[in-house]
Order: structure tokens, then sequence, then C-alpha cells
């Protein structure tokens, strides 16, 4: 899953359209802002994470045929999302501060 997310951010700015689609519905740094912000990251994300966890589970480890486990690829989308929204929610500013402080980047 790591994986996919790595590759997922790389090809797509996820942050810039995220931050450019927050602003339109909320003032930067407000709490709004950033639950639109981690919303399109997160979605976009389980956009792609979930089929493919979903094979990789299924298909990979259990042996079941990809036709059997494709079709329930999203069941998890919406628990994934409330989960992921609330551990963002709280610890996302926390771990972009400390990633901001490991790669010796200052604040203005």
């Amino acid at each position: 899953g790591m994986l996919i997310g790595v590759i997922v951010g790389m090809i797509l700015p996820l942050g810039k359209m995220g931050a450019a689609f927050a602003g339109k519905f909320a003032k930067s740094g407000s709490i709004a802002y950033n639950f639109i912000l981690n919303s399109v990251i997160l979605l976009t994300m389980l956009l792609f994470m979930s089929p493919v966890l979903t094979i990789f589970i299924g298909s990979i480890l259990h042996g079941a045929p990809i036709a059997a486990v494709l079709p329930n690829s999203y069941d998890l989308f919406l628990p994934f999302y409330i989960i992921g929204i609330a551990l963002l929610m709280i610890l996302g500013n926390p771990i972009i501060n400390l990633a901001k402080r490991c790669a010796a980047i200052t604040r203005n």
C-alpha cells in the first residue's frame, strides 16, 4: 500500500491540487481548509489503492481469482476514508512539521 501511495504521490501533484481546491472553499489554515485538502489527497489515494490492495490480498496472498475479488474492490473505501481523515485531521500537521524539520526546511 505504501508503495502505491508513493507512486501515485510522485505522479500526481496531490498537495497542489488539494490546496487549490481547498482554497476555493475555505481560508488557508482553517479546519475546513485542512479537511478539504486532506480529503482530496486521501480520496485520490484510496481511489488507486483500494483495487490494487484488494487484488493483492485476495488474489496473490489468498489465491482467489481476480474476477472474484475485483467486484469488492471498494467495499472498504468508506471505512478507510473515515479512519484516514480522522487520523489526518489529528496527526496531519504534526507529521508535516516533523517532515519539514527532518528535511531542514524552515517556515516563513
